[in-house]
């Protein structure tokens, strides 16, 4: 039997605007979470991290990219599989490591895989913060905006953030992700693209099972 890796990435895709800042988010579909989250995705059997990111994003997305134009966000997540998923992995493995990069594109409709998402948004990084389900996406986000140049302080060292796992190249993400609460999680924020009002289908809820961490109880965020 061959099991899966308890290693996977994560992948923050940005695009730069006029005004400001966009962040691509995506929706999982119903059956997996009905949540918003980033690329995200297990390595495969003798890939590298950045290997994988860039397999990742363009399964997700259908964009193309080369390992260089990642960029690295010196942030590791460490989180526990949820039960339900661990049979897909040798015995005794619990917890997973995530590798976050970001990558910058120009603002283009992606094309996503309608058994994995639903929708898609590009959004401003308040908006993000808001839309996010998982604790680990929020971090890759704000370890980003640390990175860059000329994003404010007040908004990238807020809450949070403003402790200990932006600073660290292996940061490690063990809170419990509090459940979603359908007022505060905000919907995709109507939006023209392409012709196309892009909204939030559903209201974020809870997954069944809800892991410590990460993506839809199984840290590469695939269908089954």
């Amino acid at each position: 039997m061959s099991y899966k890796q308890p290693r996977s990435v994560q992948v923050v895709v940005f695009a730069e605007g006029a005004s400001r800042r966009e962040f691509l988010l995506l929706s999982r579909v119903a059956s997996f979470g009905a949540f918003w989250q980033t690329v995200t995705g297990s390595l495969e059997t003798g890939e590298t991290h950045r290997q994988a990111a860039v397999r990742e994003v363009m399964e997700e997305t259908g964009i193309s990219a080369s390992e260089g134009d990642l960029i690295d966000l010196g942030l590791v997540n460490t989180f526990e599989i949820a039960p339900s998923w661990r049979a897909r992995y040798a015995p005794g493995v619990t917890r997973n490591e995530e590798v976050c990069f970001a990558l910058k594109v120009g603002r283009v409709e992606p094309r996503i895989d309608p058994a994995e998402h639903d929708a898609f948004a590009w959004v401003s990084f308040e908006e993000a913060l808001g839309m996010f389900y998982w604790e680990s996406n929020r971090r890759a986000l704000a370890a980003l905006a640390r990175l860059s140049e000329g994003v404010p302080e007040a908004i990238t060292g807020r809450g949070d953030f403003r402790e200990t796992f932006i600073n660290s190249s292996r940061a490690r993400c063990e809170k419990e992700v509090e459940p979603a609460r359908a007022e505060e999680q905000v919907r995709a924020p109507g939006r023209e693209h392409g012709g196309q009002h892009l909204v939030a289908p559903h209201l974020l809820e809870e997954p069944e099972e809800a892991p410590v961490g990460e993506a839809d109880g199984d840290p590469e965020g695939d269908s089954v």
